[in-house]
């Protein structure tokens, strides 16, 4: 596996952060919607916030490990960045499904509990930025272990 070099590292890096930004300001506008355009009361805790909560739950439990599922098949193909970035829109595209249904879930019914599985699921999802340093550490290790493999065969 080869390095990309420096200047079309950094651009694929800077389009791996464009599209998580806006994987993050789509939630972040629907809930101003959501708190600032409708406010009001609902029923309270109904049956579609136990639905929120259960799908927020479920994404944060699987948008790690579907990450590193993708990123360690694609690392293994052949092109690295390219399963990072698969990888990065896939599970963040989980946890923004959990963070709209729990914010639909609140525009309904006004309970706090979805509001706060929203937060969550958006916070969790801001720490998936894709800084410079964490990709050019993911690329390394991933050569490490194909290098290691390699030998391991040998």
């Amino acid at each position: 596996m080869t390095q990309p070099t420096t200047g079309d590292f950094q651009q694929q890096v800077r389009l791996m952060q464009s599209i998580f930004a806006a994987m993050v300001l789509g939630p972040l506008v629907f809930a101003l919607v959501v708190l600032l355009v409708l406010p009001g009361e609902g029923a309270g805790d109904g049956p579609l916030t136990k639905i929120g909560l259960i799908g927020g739950f479920g994404a944060l439990c699987l948008s790690g490990p579907v990450g590193r599922v993708l990123r360690s098949r694609g690392a293994t193909a052949g092109s690295p960045l390219g399963s990072f970035l698969t990888a990065l829109i896939v599970s963040g595209a989980i946890l923004e499904g959990g963070v709209f249904l729990n914010l639909l879930a609140h525009m309904q019914e006004r309970s706090l509990w979805s509001l706060a599985m929203a937060a969550l699921l958006w916070t969790a999802l801001l720490f998936k930025f894709p800084a410079e340093t964490r990709v050019r550490s993911w690329l390394e290790k991933q050569e490490l272990a194909i290098r290691e493999a390699a030998a391991f065969r040998k």
